[in-house]
């Protein structure tokens, strides 16, 4: 395994074969520059958050996935196998909301990227449609900044520009009408794409997590709030990294252990939330050490598989696993909330009544 690249956030590895291994860290990355503080277990959430979309949205584009699971044990789940991609050097975001950078611009110029919108709007307002803002993603300033989609076009030509912009925007409209259901708004989020081996244009990188989107909770939300809406993602971060006097250049500010803290809750609420899946905590011990739910599943299948009966079960379909795993512990009456020694002292009839009390 060779590391090719290391990034602000995550660590790029070519594996044996080809195949690549994209590692998402617990390092926090803004406004460019990299923080000296991680955030326990940010990188684990981001690759659940993430495979958790990818499913949600295989209807929508291919991804580069090739596998959640078969990665090295050391990296286990915060990496992913997947395939190379010929990435395309254009930031596509789509915005359903005005803030950020998106609010200064439309407050200059009344526009976005160079989209139109109607005046009056205010922080945190609701846009009349989700729009297409492309930023470069290399600059003269190192940073990146809105293009328009013209701009997108002169550099991949019109019929790639057209699908960049009508994939960003279907990813969001997806993924904002699904976070709705449970009461997350997603302000805005940006996606990579890049051109597989076969020359389809394929979703890379990371989809709506808290790093790459905003989330706001519904309840919470109201336009024009001073300060900017209460932020579930990095913006966390950045707002706090601009109270303490810093200039945005390197090296950046150490967060102390309560915005760590804060910032590591808010990450795991809002994967919560969305997908409806509990966050197995890292900091709280288990009465049952070496229980994995999904290596349950895995191992059953690998059994099954021995014995000739073959499952359609795949190691990406993350909801499909957890579904599996939970029907498998039901069926063998077992709580992973019962302590093994208590489990000991029920009979069957007591440890049935334990199990559909902790549902």
């Amino acid at each position: 395994m060779k590391k090719v690249h290391s990034g602000k956030v995550r660590d790029l590895y070519e594996l044996p074969g080809g195949d690549l291994l994209l590692v998402a860290t617990d390092r926090v990355s803004v406004y460019d520059v990299g923080l000296p503080t991680p955030v326990p277990e940010k990188g684990k959430l981001l690759t659940a958050l993430s495979a958790w979309w990818f499913e949600e949205l295989a209807d929508v584009v291919p991804n580069h996935v090739i596998s959640m699971s078969d990665v090295p044990a050391e990296f286990a789940g915060r990496a992913v196998r997947c395939k190379p991609l010929r990435m395309i050097p254009v930031e596509c975001i789509a915005r359903g909301y005005l803030t950020g950078l998106g609010l200064r611009e439309y407050q200059r110029d009344g526009t976005v990227s160079g989209v139109a919108l109607p005046p009056g709007l205010v922080e945190g307002s609701k846009l009349p449609e989700p729009i297409f803002t492309p930023t470069t993603k290399f600059s003269d300033t190192g940073h990146d900044e809105f293009i328009t989609f013209d701009d997108v076009e002169m550099q991949v030509g019109r019929e790639t520009a057209a699908q960049l912009r009508d994939l960003t925007l279907e990813i969001y409209s997806r993924g904002a009408e699904r976070a709705a259901r449970n009461g997350i708004i997603i302000a805005d989020t940006k996606v990579e794409f890049g051109w597989d081996a076969d020359g389809v244009l394929t979703l890379g990188d990371e989809v709506l997590t808290s790093d790459s989107s905003r989330f706001w909770r519904a309840d919470e939300w109201k336009p024009g709030r001073t300060g900017g809406q209460r932020a579930y993602d990095k913006q966390y971060v950045r707002d706090w990294s601009l109270t303490t006097g810093w200039d945005k250049t390197e090296p950046g500010p150490t967060m102390p252990d309560d915005i760590v803290r804060s910032t590591r809750e808010r990450y795991i609420d809002v994967y919560q939330r969305i997908t409806g899946l509990t966050w197995p905590r890292d900091d709280e011990p288990s009465p049952w050490p070496s229980y994995n739910l999904h290596q349950l599943v895995d191992d059953v299948v690998a059994l099954l598989k021995e014995k000739g009966i073959y499952s359609t079960l795949t190691a990406t379909k993350t909801t499909e696993r957890e579904r599996a795993s939970k029907q498998l512990l039901s069926a063998l009456c077992i709580t992973p909330t019962l302590t093994p020694e208590a489990a000991l002292d029920l009979d069957g009839h007591e440890r049935y009544n334990a199990r559909m009390e902790s549902n």
